[in-house]
């Protein structure tokens, strides 16, 4: 049981660190019908200080990752994964409000509910989150989830989401990284059209507010960040010529940039060469740099 605290702690933990490095400390995990002993209890805090040290460090995650995913991390993950961490931490705070833990009858699987608020400097949101836990070789893995689902799923916890980054292989993850920012930018532009109707077709929005106008209309500000994108800044953007124009009077809607992945009015091109695009018209597409030169920007 010590060792799939230590997990959990880990998964926790390396997103529980304010941008001061404080630690902002989880109740510990309970079993149904069981009472940890305070012996258990120390050990666990003492987990968790160890492991808070060993966030102020990303390199150092490579000798847990067998904790967590049952294997170590090739250079190339490692690489990801420290971005991520770096990138987490320098804009989000995660509150871990409780962990509750419960084996399952066959006693080789577990089911983990935590609670958690995740912040930063413009959006709050309390969610829970459920992990599977797997017992292998007298330890507790995390299961993993299917990469194209959790990125492209805004509703997939943050803990989900770490897990998944560090245990598929980059392939697999490059793909669904692509397949989540397309769906994410089809989000924002249906979350924008629906403030459109409510300013009389009026992009009345600014770059400084348009992540704050349109969330009231959107399903979660993970839609905001692009797992791809590493910069730790809003990774989509509004096309800065429709401001002050209407809707209604957009001539080639086919071929006018509405939403964009990218900073400052230039693409992103972080998927193998290519930068996901949102049109006017409502459809989504993947451009190159070629392609890129082709694209309207004035409506």
């Amino acid at each position: 049981m010590r060792q799939l605290s230590r997990i959990l702690y880990f998964l926790g933990l390396i997103i529980v660190i304010n941008g001061r490095g404080t630690v902002i400390h989880a109740q510990p995990p309970e079993v149904p019908g069981q009472t940890a002993p305070a012996t258990q209890r120390q050990a666990e805090r003492e987990a968790m200080e160890r492991i808070a040290q060993v966030f102020n460090k990303p390199e150092d995650l490579k000798f847990l990752a067998v904790d967590i995913v049952g294997h170590p991390l090739d250079a190339a993950t490692l690489t990801v994964v420290e971005q991520e961490i770096r990138r987490v931490r320098g804009n989000l705070t995660l509150e871990v409000n409780d962990i509750s833990v419960e084996r399952n009858p066959d006693g080789q699987t577990a089911s983990v509910m935590v609670g958690a608020s995740l912040k930063n400097y413009l959006l709050s949101s309390t969610q829970y989150e459920k992990l599977s836990l797997r017992h292998q070789e007298d330890k507790w893995l995390v299961v993993p989830g299917d990469p194209k689902q959790v990125f492209a799923d805004p509703q997939v916890g943050t803990l989900l989401r770490l897990a998944t980054l560090i245990a598929e292989p980059q392939a697999s993850l490059q793909a669904a990284w692509q397949e989540a920012s397309a769906a994410s930018i089809k989000q924002l532009e249906i979350g924008l059209l629906q403030f459109l109707e409510d300013t009389n077709h009026k992009f009345t929005t600014t770059p400084e507010t348009f992540a704050k106008d349109i969330q009231p209309y959107l399903g979660s500000d993970q839609l905001f960040y692009s797992p791809a994108d590493k910069s730790g800044n809003m990774s989509y953007r509004l096309n800065t010529a429709l401001i002050g124009r209407t809707f209604p009077r957009i001539q080639h809607p086919d071929t006018t940039v509405m939403v964009y992945e990218g900073h400052d009015g230039e693409l992103s091109f972080v998927h193998n060469g290519r930068a996901v695009v949102g049109f006017a018209d409502g459809h989504v597409m993947l451009v190159d740099q070629e392609q890129a030169k082709t694209l309207r920007w004035k409506p």
